[in-house]
């Protein structure tokens, strides 16, 4: 009866979420407990936003200083079970073409539109920037950069930028 009643008391725990995500830190691999890899369930529930499943694939969140419209998509936000790291992107829609040289000057790309993947850690509002890549004409790749995501590229989440502005929507639990 005991274990009948821890189990009942893990699996709502699963359920209920607390109400805020900064309360502790998200657990990382190298320190998730050894149950979760044992297959006795997920940390984390999976990501449950606040948007309509059916709604449309990118929701502007806001506008650049330059005019530019910032965009998220609620429909590829992806939560690891273990870890709690919450994978989200980002869309930006130049008023202007925009040009981009790489840091070795071996790579030039001209651009309208950019998508830039975000990896959070919701607990302690730690972001990185996991990949970027610029489009051309009809949505297509022109240019993909990807970046580390070592312990050392992570950062907290300042205001303003991107980061923080999705914050919110990919790391608060949903009003019900």
């Amino acid at each position: 009866m005991k274990r009948l009643m821890m189990i009942l008391a893990l699996a709502a725990a699963a359920c209920n979420p607390p109400a805020r995500p900064a309360a502790k830190p998200a657990p990382t691999a190298e320190s998730a407990p050894a149950s979760a890899s044992a297959g006795q369930g997920a940390l984390c529930p999976p990501w449950n936003g606040r948007f309509d499943p059916k709604g449309p694939l990118w929701l502007q969140v806001a506008r650049t200083r330059e005019g530019a419209f910032v965009q998220f998509s609620p429909r590829g936000v992806r939560r690891d079970p273990v870890t709690c790291e919450t994978e989200a992107q980002v869309r930006i829609l130049h008023r202007e073409a925009q040009d981009w040289t790489s840091d070795d000057g071996r790579i030039e790309v001209a651009y309208a539109k950019e998508v830039l993947a975000y990896r959070f850690r919701c607990g302690s509002a730690a972001f990185l920037l996991t990949q970027r890549r610029f489009l051309g004409q009809g949505e297509k790749v022109i240019h993909a950069e990807s970046y580390p995501s070592d312990e050392s590229a992570w950062r907290p989440i300042s205001s303003g930028g991107p980061a923080a502005i999705l914050w919110g929507p990919v790391c608060q639990p949903p009003r019900r």
